[in-house]
């Protein structure tokens, strides 16, 4: 990408994709702001002006990545065109199925690191993913009331976790939520295609 055309805040959130993409391949200690500045084509000097540290890097291109795929996540649950359980699958696949298989194992100090650095942000927007699965079921009468559809939005979520850690391949997450949905949302998700 050519960065000398990208306003700042274009720079910013290109800088911030490319950080998450070293990040995921070195892992959080291995990754130097040097790394990243190359892999974003900008210079170390241009990076630092962004960013004062690695760790305000690391912040910043975890939150994109949240905001990222709740945003992506939400798109799919509220997409009229497909059926319920494949809304949910979808958005699953968006908010953790994407990250399945693309990490190295220099990125295991990654989950380590993001507690102490990002405190509650990972489930926080946890916790907001599910509130708009359980919206999504409640809709779609997938629950009897509002408690069963947030029951029911956790249950899936804990399977998907299950699955992320389980399966090598983005493929493989997918074919899991698939069984998952089709058996933890009930008769009226399994008479849809999924």
């Amino acid at each position: 990408m050519r960065t000398d055309i990208l306003t700042h805040a274009d720079r910013r959130q290109h800088a911030l994709d490319c950080a998450l993409q070293v990040f995921i391949r070195f892992g959080y200690r291995k990754t130097t702001m040097d790394d990243v500045a190359r892999t974003a084509d900008i210079s170390r000097q241009g990076l630092y002006f962004m960013f004062a540290n690695k760790e305000d890097l690391f912040r910043g291109a975890m939150r994109k990545a949240l905001d990222d795929g709740l945003v992506a996540a939400c798109a799919r649950l509220e997409d009229g065109k497909l059926a319920p359980g494949e809304r949910l699958v979808l958005a699953f696949d968006e908010w953790m199925g994407r990250f399945v298989g693309i990490g190295s194992g220099d990125a295991s100090d990654l989950f380590e690191r993001s507690g102490a650095l990002l405190g509650s942000l990972l489930s926080d927007y946890s916790t907001v993913f599910q509130e708009h699965v359980a919206q999504m079921l409640a809709d779609c009468a997938l629950a009897a009331d509002e408690d069963g559809a947030a029951e029911l939005a956790a249950t899936l979520y804990q399977c998907a976790v299950g699955c992320k850690h389980c399966v090598l391949t983005q493929a493989e997450f997918v074919a899991r939520m698939q069984v998952a949905v089709r058996i933890i949302a009930g008769s009226r998700a399994a008479g849809q295609k999924v």
